[in-house]
């Protein structure tokens, strides 16, 4: 074999061990590991108080760090978020996924609070309620990080929240940090 064979396979050698080193990529379909996620936060999340109604959206939303209103090199730099999980994300495109929290019935996994899956919330704004919507959850190689974004919209849209959220399993626990970046609507 000439150098340039050699090159081409030790480029091709390489290039297979290092696209194992990285984040996963994201399944086509919202994983367990994504709703134990998304329980253990939203049990996080109202640990305090809980609400008065609970509506999960029944589809993700988008949350591309690197679009052009994204904030991933932000979230790099600022939260030391590694560029795999940033980019697997990414790597979703405009795709959104469904969701169905209540034929999910995994241990350890269950929304501990009393809540309804819906396609959209009430329009009454005089019912007071919570209605979360989460993306898809990217994890890091050993399966112990989490990136995330959440929105909480409360009283028919007048008000909410959300943000991106960075999870670490400890212990067989998750917990949570918010990023520096919230939105409040």
């Amino acid at each position: 074999m000439n150098r340039m064979g050699e090159a081409v396979v030790l480029l091709a050698v390489c290039s297979t061990l290092l696209a194992g080193c990285g984040a996963p990529r994201i399944p086509n379909a919202v994983s367990d590991r994504e709703y134990e996620v998304y329980s253990a936060w939203t049990n996080h999340y109202f640990e305090k108080k809980a609400p008065k109604a609970l509506f999960l959206y029944s589809r993700t939303f988008v949350f591309d760090p690197l679009a052009p209103y994204g904030d991933g090199d932000s979230l790099h730099r600022q939260d030391a978020i590694p560029w795999d999980m940033i980019r697997r994300l990414h790597d979703l495109g405009t795709a959104e996924y469904p969701l169905n929290f209540d034929d999910f019935r995994q241990p350890n996994s269950l929304i501990g609070l009393k809540h309804k899956v819906v396609d959209s919330p009430p329009t009454d704004p005089e019912f007071g309620y919570d209605a979360l919507s989460f993306s898809r959850v990217a994890f890091n190689r050993a399966g112990d990080k989490a990136l995330f974004a959440f929105s909480d919209q409360c009283a028919a849209g007048e008000c909410g929240t959300g943000g991106e959220v960075l999870a670490s399993k400890v212990s067989g626990a998750w917990h949570f940090q918010r990023t520096q970046r919230i939105w409040l609507f």
